[in-house]
C-alpha cells in the first residue's frame, strides 16, 4: 500500500484508512470517504443491508473472521428477496474484505497498534428515484474499524422489551438498516437504569421467545449447556 499518513488513531469506533467500494480499493486519506446521493433509495426507503463481522486477534498478529461466508451469503441472499441483483458475486465481496483486513491490518502493525477489527459490508440502492423500490442501481463498500468491547466487564443490567416482533415469518433473515431506529426506540423507552433491552419474538404455534438485545446476541447457560436462539428467531 502507499505509504500511510499519520491522521488517524486506532480507537474505538474510527475509520480505518483502506476501503473498498464497487470492486476497488480506496484510502480515506486520499481520495475521501465515499458518499451517497442524499436522493437515493437508500437513504429515503432505507434500502440497504449491512453485516457486522468481527475479525478477533486470537494471537499476537493472528487474526480469524468469524463466519465470514455465512454473513456475506445472508446480506446477498436479503438483497435478492428484495428483487435485486447484485453486480459482486460473495466471492468478489470476500476478496475485498480480506483485502481490506490486510492493508489496513499493516498499518496498524506499522503504528503498533494491532487490534481486533470490526468488518462492515454494505449493499445499497445508489440510485435516486422518488418512487419506492423503483431505483436498481447497486452498490457495495466495504469500512473496517477497531471495535473493542460491547459492553463493560462487569456487565450490565436489561429489561424486556414491551412489545413483540413478528417479523420472524418474513420468509428471510437480513440485517437492514431500516430496522435500527426501531431499535434506539426500544432503548430509549425503557428506564435510564437499563443498557438494553432484551426483544421478544413469536416462535413457533405463536409461542414467545427470546431473540436478541438490540445491538447484542443473546446466550445462556442451563445445567452447563450453552442455549442461543435460532438464526431464524
Amino acid at each position: 500500500p502507499p505509504p500511510m499518513r499519520k491522521i488517524f488513531k486506532a480507537q474505538q469506533g474510527a475509520l480505518l484508512p483502506y476501503y473498498w467500494h464497487n470492486g476497488l480499493m480506496g484510502e480515506h486519506s486520499a481520495d475521501g470517504i465515499p458518499t451517497v446521493n442524499t436522493f437515493s433509495q437508500a437513504m429515503d426507503y432505507s434500502m440497504l443491508l449491512i453485516e457486522g463481522i468481527r475479525v478477533n486477534m486470537v494471537s499476537k498478529g493472528k487474526f480469524y473472521g468469524f463466519r465470514l461466508e455465512d454473513h456475506v451469503n445472508r446480506m446477498l441472499k436479503g438483497w435478492k428477496h428484495l428483487g435485486l441483483s447484485s453486480p459482486y458475486s460473495a466471492r468478489k465481496i470476500l476478496e475485498g474484505i480480506r483485502n481490506c483486513v490486510e492493508l489496513n491490518l499493516r498499518c496498524l502493525r506499522e503504528r503498533n497498534e494491532l487490534a481486533s477489527l470490526y468488518i462492515r459490508p454494505k449493499i445499497y440502492v445508489s440510485e435516486g428515484v422518488i418512487k419506492p423500490f423503483a431505483g436498481r442501481k447497486t452498490d457495495v463498500v466495504i469500512e473496517c474499524f477497531p471495535l473493542g468491547n460491547y459492553a463493560p466487564p462487569d456487565g450490565i443490567s436489561v429489561t424486556l422489551d414491551n412489545y413483540v416482533r413478528t417479523y420472524r415469518y418474513s420468509g428471510y433473515a437480513t440485517k437492514g438498516a431500516g430496522k435500527y431506529p426501531e431499535y434506539g426506540m426500544l432503548r430509549d423507552s425503557s428506564s435510564t437504569e437499563y443498557q438494553d433491552v432484551l426483544q421478544l419474538g413469536l416462535g413457533k404455534g405463536g409461542k414467545l421467545i427470546f431473540t436478541e438485545g438490540t445491538t447484542s446476541n443473546l446466550f445462556f447457560v442451563k445445567d452447563g449447556e450453552l442455549y442461543t436462539p435460532g438464526v431464524d428467531d
